[in-house]
């Protein structure tokens, strides 16, 4: 079938006024006989195909991946380092919110298994709001005789065995409030943990969309091309070309 093909290899080396430079060069000037469908049927066809030995990256994928997990767009763009970087502050800031829960949670029970014992709270059904009125007062009647003199009778607390507190000292009202505050001390550091992880991916983000950037700068500057042509639009001058290009 290729009988009639002659095959002219050169190699070519020469600087162009785009600072780019030719390292293979190889044409086929004659493809009548190629078993190329869409050339047999159509010989107006020109195809002018050209790849990159690397291909470039995706800004939007850079931008998406860092969104989604921090690093991972640094990763696709080929930098580990930043990698690192921001995943393993991603890591050391989720570890350190799910401690910060543990720490809150377990505060905040012991704070509750103390009034139990010292004043005689029955914990079940109980909300936030009633764990903190029992540590603002002695016992449930001056809570709501407080509340009666306010005219806040809808705040007042139905005084039965399943609501009724008394505290046996006031001292140890008192250690019941600090050991609850410090719990939710613990808990409103949470906010700030939150902060920072967002913070991580939103920087992890930019700095993937510019290293993806850069990345395409040099390829651009600095890559293989490679330039594959069948031409049959000039008469008697049907051919198939192959060039291999590199720039500077």
């Amino acid at each position: 079938m290729f009988t009639r093909i002659i095959l002219i290899f050169c190699f070519v080396i020469s600087l162009n006024a785009q600072e780019s430079k030719t390292l293979l060069s190889y044409n086929n000037m004659l493809y009548e006989e190629l078993e190329i469908e869409p050339l047999k049927k159509d010989k107006s066809i020109f195809l002018n195909w050209q790849e990159e030995s690397k291909s470039k990256k995706s800004v939007g994928k850079a931008l998406f991946l860092s969104l989604l997990i921090p690093g991972a767009g640094e990763y696709y763009a080929g930098e580990i380092f930043y990698t690192k970087v921001f995943l393993g502050i991603e890591v050391i800031a989720i570890g350190s919110l799910f401690l910060t829960d543990f720490i809150y949670r377990s505060k905040l029970e012991d704070s509750r298994v103390f009034g139990s014992t010292h004043a005689g709270i029955n914990p079940s059904g109980k909300d936030n709001d009633y764990w903190r009125v029992v540590g603002k007062y002695d016992d449930i009647f001056l809570f709501n005789q407080q509340r009666l003199r306010e005219r806040r009778t809808g705040d007042l607390i139905k005084e039965n065995d399943l609501n009724s507190w008394s505290w046996d000292s006031t001292e140890n009202r008192f250690l019941y409030d600090r050991k609850r505050l410090d719990a939710h001390v613990i808990r409103d550091s949470e906010s700030f943990i939150i902060a920072a992880i967002f913070l991580n991916h939103l920087i992890s983000t930019i700095n993937a969309v510019r290293l993806t950037r850069m990345y395409n700068k040099k390829l651009a500057n600095n890559g293989f091309k490679y330039n594959l042509v069948v031409n049959s639009r000039d008469y008697g001058n049907n051919y198939i070309g192959f060039t291999l290009t590199k720039s500077f």
